[in-house]
């Protein structure tokens, strides 16, 4: 073949290969094309409404220290509504400092301050420093014992501050800790301002508190869960400085959270008994002897309707969650009181049934609603806190 034939035979070659490479290329083109314009659509996935309520009142609820936030206040039934302001802020690398004060519509008062730290470099233990006042006007009692009649009751004020120390310990992973303290305690008792009756009393006295617990606790979140459980065991020995009112006091406290139906529903059971035992030859005080009664313990009658040395208290809800933001539950609660632990008879315990809605995060209950039924009448709880 000359150099004139095969030059001939390239260039007929190239004539037949250019529509094909021509195509190619458009097709590329097309390819990098559509790339391009599917790019420049894509956006980031859309966040669900409910998720981003959600996340504005954990923001509003619980800011990063520093910061400074509203707080509903840690106060005894029978305050009513109550908002405040705390302040957070970080001690070193992971302590925290915190400080609140409140007040409710029933003229209830709460300061409190605090300093939890952990000495050493892992956050297994934990010191803690706290004081705390706290002004009670409008308490009630209706008399010792489980036949205790409604209209025996009468009012009284309490004035309580304690201030103290404790450290805790996380000894298997984060379910299993300990821990104990001391503090002083200081109780006024005073007639109540309420229109009830009073009792009739004027004291002031001290005791030396001292703590001790164990717990193992595999819930999401204490203040909003729908599994794990909660068993936790606390010993508390109060030791009056004027040797009239020494006494001790055990509180064992049973949870259990069982999720069911594709864990849309959650079944929620609680034990709770609370034993005291004064030293010999001395008394416990009426207002700190163990009671039942109130929106957290048997929410369908009054706040501390049924008082003595020992109670027992059995609460089961059935939750369901039709919402990101809602549970609603039917419960049922029964409990009981007794002047000794054999006395509590679980042939004789007083019951209340209801509906409720609560209003959540994922760690937090913002709002509890319930209507509720008992031998008393029906009765309304506003709450805002989770119920257990």
């Amino acid at each position: 073949m000359t150099t004139t034939h095969l030059r001939v035979v390239l260039a007929i070659g190239a004539w037949l290969m250019a529509p094909l490479a021509s195509a190619q290329t458009t097709r590329t083109e097309q390819i990098e094309a559509e790339k391009a314009a599917k790019a420049a659509e894509v956006r980031p996935e859309a966040r669900e409404k409910g998720d981003l309520i959600i996340t504005k009142i954990e923001q509003w609820l619980k800011p990063q220290p520093p910061a400074v936030r509203l707080t509903f206040g840690t106060f005894r039934p029978g305050a009513g509504f109550a908002l405040g302001a705390a302040s957070e802020v970080p001690v070193g690398e992971r302590g925290l400092w915190t400080a609140s004060a409140a007040a409710s519509v029933n003229k209830f008062k709460m300061v409190e301050t605090a300093v939890d730290i952990p000495p050493l470099s892992t956050d297994r233990v934990r010191l803690r420093g706290v004081a705390r006042w706290e002004d009670a006007p409008d308490l009630r009692f209706f008399g010792v014992g489980l036949d205790s009649n409604p209209a025996d009751e009468v009012g009284y004020g309490l004035r309580t501050s304690e201030a103290g120390g404790s450290v805790s310990a996380r000894i298997v992973g984060r379910w299993l800790s300990v821990g104990g303290g001391v503090t002083d305690f200081r109780v006024t008792a005073r007639d109540g301002t309420g229109s009830v009756p009073t009792v009739g009393v004027t004291a002031s006295q001290a005791w030396w508190h001292s703590t001790a617990f164990a717990a193992f606790d595999s819930r999401h979140s204490p203040g909003y869960t729908t599994g794990g459980a909660l068993y936790r065991v606390d010993f508390h020995d109060y030791a009056d400085r004027d040797g009239a009112s020494s006494f001790t006091r055990t509180e064992i406290d049973l949870r259990q959270f069982v999720p069911v139906l594709h864990d849309n529903w959650v079944i929620a059971l609680q034990a709770r008994a609370d034993l005291s035992r004064a030293a010999d030859g001395q008394s416990i005080p009426f207002f700190l002897l163990p009671s039942i009664g109130g929106r957290d313990t048997l929410p369908g009658f009054e706040n501390y309707r049924f008082t003595d040395n020992n109670s027992l208290l059995l609460r089961s809800e059935l939750r369901w969650t039709p919402g990101p933001l809602v549970d609603m539950a039917l419960f049922l609660d029964q409990g009981t009181v007794g002047p000794t632990a054999r006395g509590l008879d679980l042939r004789d315990l007083k019951r209340s049934w209801g509906i409720g809605a609560r209003f959540h995060g994922p760690s937090f209950t913002a709002l509890r609603l319930e209507l509720v039924r008992s031998a008393e009448g029906w009765r309304y709880n506003i709450a805002q806190n989770v119920s257990f």
